[in-house]
């Protein structure tokens, strides 16, 4: 049976599929924060440009970042590098986790989770006309995503006890994950109008497998062994081999005037129209996520479970803003 933490990382997972209805999550909050405190006259760009292109001017940037250890083997959980450059256009960032499998006699085999997760935030004042309008991100990317366990992973059989019933169990879980998407802002009002279509879901590579065993008391054991990941499950279409560096290039966009907030199998849930005034102060606030992940529980010294983004070293670039489009 896998663990509490690996089940929790596939309903995170899972529910990853549905964030299109609500991105930002916490990064929303920080960016409320963020541009209160720039909007007013931050918006002093030239009215009727369409294009906007590094260098960025009158951007604002925040980084949270989040690393969490535990159990009772060894774990690292690690962030770098995270930042905007403006004049550029690229933002960096690094993350990793690893757990390490070790024995904690008398009481058996041990446990450990390293969870790193660092996020970018980045603000652009854009002017617009009065109307609606359709706002496209041009991102690129070039990142190296890794994610697997290294050792033997033998986890010890349930004892046969006659009459009694018997069972053990042991996991390892490992996650690479990055997304990035943005949402538009209205400082005037302080609301905010994502769409489905604004977000992104990066490379990535995942695995969660587990070993259980049991034996009924008349001499009868069995073996279950499971194994969950993206290569094998349909709807992770952006799986990466490990140690895999990850190029390309990606379009979101935003339609103020016939926007889908949700949707699902093709089929749009709701429905958010603005039309825009061009008295207010409008941003596009972008999001840019990376997490990474690893766990053991139960099994013998000698295994490793790592995960790492990196977009910030060894000729990794990370994420580019190429250009904002506002028609």
């Amino acid at each position: 049976m896998a663990t509490g933490r690996e089940r929790q990382g596939r309903a995170t997972r899972i529910g990853r599929l549905a964030r299109y209805g609500s991105w930002g999550g916490g990064g929303a909050a920080i960016a409320v924060a963020l541009l209160m405190a720039f909007s007013q006259g931050a918006g002093a760009v030239t009215p009727h440009v369409h294009v906007y292109a590094a260098p960025y001017t009158h951007t604002k940037a925040l980084t949270y970042k989040s690393v969490s250890t535990s159990g009772t083997c060894p774990a690292t959980a690690k962030l770098s590098g995270w930042a905007w450059a403006p004049t550029t256009g690229f933002i960096t960032g690094s993350a990793s986790g690893s757990a390490k499998a070790c024995s904690n006699a008398p009481l058996g085999n041990g446990n450990a989770y390293g969870s790193a997760y660092g996020e970018e935030t980045v603000a652009f004042p854009v002017a617009v006309t009065t109307g609606s309008h359709n706002f496209t991100v041009n991102t690129a990317y070039h990142i190296t995503i890794t994610a697997a366990g290294t050792g033997t992973w033998m986890c010890k059989a349930a004892t046969n006890s006659p009459g009694h019933y018997t069972y053990n169990s042991c996991s390892w879980y490992v996650d690479a994950y990055t997304s990035w998407n943005f949402e538009l802002f209205d400082a005037t009002n302080q609301t905010y109008l994502y769409g489905s279509h604004a977000g992104v879901s990066g490379p990535e590579n995942y695995t969660d497998f587990y070993a259980d065993s049991s034996c009924n008391g008349l001499g009868n054991c069995t073996w279950y062994n499971s194994s969950y990941g993206c290569s094998n499950l349909y709807y992770y279409s952006d799986c990466v081999p490990s140690g895999t560096t990850a190029s390309g290039t990606n379009a979101s966009w935003l339609n103020t005037g016939a926007n889908c907030g949700y949707s699902y199998a093709g089929h749009c849930y709701s429905w958010q129209n603005w039309t825009l005034n061009h008295t207010h102060h409008y941003y596009i606030v972008l999001y840019v996520y990376a997490s990474a992940y690893g766990s053991t529980y139960n099994y013998p010294a000698g295994n490793v479970a790592m995960a790492s983004v990196n977009g910030a070293t060894l000729g990794n670039t990370g994420w580019k803003v190429s250009s904002i489009v506002v028609a």
